[in-house]
């Protein structure tokens, strides 16, 4: 009896200790997200136009940008609702400026089926803008970032949430911020859930900030919440609770030998395989 006893006692003890190992992680997941939370909002109250740029304060204004040459100083002075497709500049026209967001957002209110900057060049930066998608995203035909599809420079202090899911049905590069990082992604912050055809998998690379890491590529300060449903054929992909070696992950999807990860944070979700990055992982 008193072996018995005794055993109780140990297995009482061992569910404690479990129960306040959970409490701090808890704890240290709550405080992370309060940090980044407030870090953002203080830098969304501070101005950075210090250069002389050009005011976008609508739509309209911003779509008229693609019929110049992206190399200037631009800065939001609204919120800016996007209801129909669009994507500003191209291969031939990427953004080599600057596009301030000055605190304000960019909402996408419709079924997004394209990154709101194609390309942001060496010299381009995007900063100090938050970016909301309303609806689910699932028409995706392309490579697809929250914000940009390739980035040769910087994107820092943004946020980008989606309310509802980013959908992939078909083998393709996507990121919560940016498809394909050859630049610098600083002080960001993406909420996204992914949800993924299963029998897509294979051949998709996914990542809760970027999808592809690229040679000479970064990503500093920064905190991924994403998390993972999939779709169809899931006992595929699937193998003890955890998901297979496949490209997808809180992070990124896939990344080069040459890259640099500092003070990224994450929560550590099994359906997005998240070991397997060298990041620091809650």
């Amino acid at each position: 009896m008193a072996d018995k006893n005794k055993t109780i006692i140990e297995l009482e003890r061992d569910s404690k200790t479990q129960m306040v190992v959970m409490c701090l992680i808890m704890c240290v997941v709550v405080a992370i997200g309060i940090f980044f939370a407030v870090y953002f909002k203080q830098i969304k109250m501070t101005s950075e136009v210090t250069v002389e740029a050009k005011k976008v304060s609508s739509f309209e204004e911003l779509a008229a940008l693609n019929n110049t040459m992206l190399n200037d100083n631009y800065f939001l002075t609204n919120d800016i609702i996007i209801n129909e497709p669009f994507v500003l500049g191209s291969k031939d026209n990427p953004l080599t400026g600057r596009i301030f967001g000055n605190g304000h957002s960019i909402i996408i209110n419709y079924n997004a089926d394209s990154s709101i900057i194609y390309q942001v060049g060496k010299e381009g930066k995007v900063s100090n803008l938050e970016v909301e998608y309303k609806l689910a995203t699932s028409e995706i035909t392309e490579n697809f970032g929250g914000i940009v599809t390739f980035n040769y420079g910087t994107i820092s202090d943004c946020l980008v949430t989606y309310q509802d899911s980013l959908v992939v049905n078909e083998a393709l590069t996507v990121g919560g911020i940016c498809a394909l990082n050859f630049g610098k992604l600083q002080n960001c912050i993406c909420k996204v859930k992914f949800v993924e055809n299963s029998n897509q998998l294979a051949n998709s690379r996914m990542g809760g900030l970027v999808g592809v890491l690229m040679e000479n590529g970064s990503i500093e300060n920064c905190l991924s919440l994403a998390s993972s449903q999939l779709i169809e054929n899931i006992d595929a992909v699937v193998e003890n609770g955890q998901l297979k070696n496949y490209n997808i992950g809180c992070v990124y999807g896939q990344k080069a030998t040459n890259t640099k990860i500092t003070n990224v944070y994450t929560i550590k979700s099994s359906l997005l395989y998240c070991d397997k990055f060298d990041t620091s992982i809650v």
